[in-house]
């Protein structure tokens, strides 16, 4: 069920900007039947507007729609972090853009009392 959802929104969001060419693509199709019932001057005696005033209420139709959906997509915020006990652990300050969260905190569930035991070199033996 989500599968199909998902695939109706990525839709949906793809063929949005289609919508015009959807409507002039239509009117060609039934361009005979427009011109023939829907038309606004079909009653004039020397009418060659053909359904194209048909075409253009429906094109400010769509404009006037599009101009009433809110505007989803905001601009991207960048969430500030501020820290209460300022200590620092880099001097650069870039460091402290990437990494807002100081290294001792990321490293309170760690050991390292062994660590460095096994870097030491071999111990010469004089006989």
């Amino acid at each position: 069920m989500k599968k199909f959802v998902s695939i109706g929104l990525i839709l949906a969001v793809l063929l949005q900007p289609f919508y015009r060419l959807w409507i002039v693509v239509t009117f060609q199709i039934n361009q005979d039947f427009i011109a023939a019932t829907l038309c606004e001057e079909r009653n004039t005696p020397e009418n060659d507007c053909q359904g194209h005033c048909y075409l253009c209420k429906r094109l400010h139709q769509a404009d006037e729609r599009e101009k009433q959906i809110p505007i989803l997509v905001k601009l991207a915020e960048a969430v500030l972090y501020v820290q209460e006990n300022h200590t620092e652990w880099l001097p650069s300050p870039i460091w402290h853009w990437l990494f807002p969260i100081p290294l001792q905190t990321l490293f309170l569930h760690y050991n390292f009392l062994g660590v460095y035991d096994f870097l030491d070199p071999p111990e010469a033996t004089v006989c």
